[in-house]
């Protein structure tokens, strides 16, 4: 078996993000109307933003309405205050697979304001390092579809044993597996993800 690229996903794995809205809400200097807001991925006006179906307003009128957003609470603040930051290691990590002539991509469900956040290299350093990033309001589909798979392998030039795939979402590390034949692992956001990473690369007998 011959690993020549690395692709994870940001949210989760590369990036921390908070998860539940009422986090994010709070990040944003406010708290929600919903006595009970779920966490971001039960809000289904984020994946079709993210996939590029609905615009940012059309997005955010949603928002607030889903959380019962009261007037003095931004939601374009919200949705920003789901990032937090580069888990520590991931820059390391990313420096280590670089010197050992891998390539690194990223394959992430996420939306052009988050994508042009990351792009801030004083925040993101570790991100202009990955060689082919690719992301869900680009290709106009997102994960677990397994036609996103099938594009990754179509730009980057390799066949699917040939990668390793990491995802905080189980059900996106299943679908790779089960419908592009990938090394696809789950990560626990909630751990050391560059850890989990050099674990199961490790398994693959890839040493970095």
């Amino acid at each position: 078996l011959m690993i020549k690229l690395i692709c994870f996903d940001l949210g989760g794995v590369f990036l921390k993000i908070n998860f539940d809205w009422e986090d994010a809400v709070a990040a944003a200097g406010g708290t929600a109307g919903n006595p009970d807001p779920k966490t971001i991925n039960h809000f289904p006006g984020l994946d079709l933003f993210q996939g590029d179906k609905i615009s940012y307003d059309e997005y955010l009128t949603g928002l607030v309405e889903y959380l019962q957003l009261p007037g003095d609470v931004d939601p374009d603040r919200v949705h920003a205050g789901i990032l937090k930051g580069e888990y520590p290691g991931i820059l390391e990590f990313c420096q280590d697979a670089k010197a050992a002539g891998l390539t690194l991509a990223c394959l992430s469900n996420t939306n052009e304001p988050h994508w042009r956040e990351m792009h801030r290299t004083e925040i993101y350093p570790a991100f202009e390092l990955i060689d082919l990033p690719l992301a869900s309001h680009d290709l106009r589909m997102t994960k677990p579809s397994p036609e996103i798979f099938s594009e990754l392998e179509k730009r980057a030039g390799v066949a699917g044993d040939e990668i390793a795939f990491f995802d905080d979402m189980e059900e996106n590390a299943v679908s790779a597996r089960e419908n592009a034949g990938w090394n696809a692992f789950h990560i626990n956001p909630d751990g050391d993800t560059a850890a989990q990473i050099r674990k199961h690369l490790s398994s693959l007998d890839v040493e970095l």
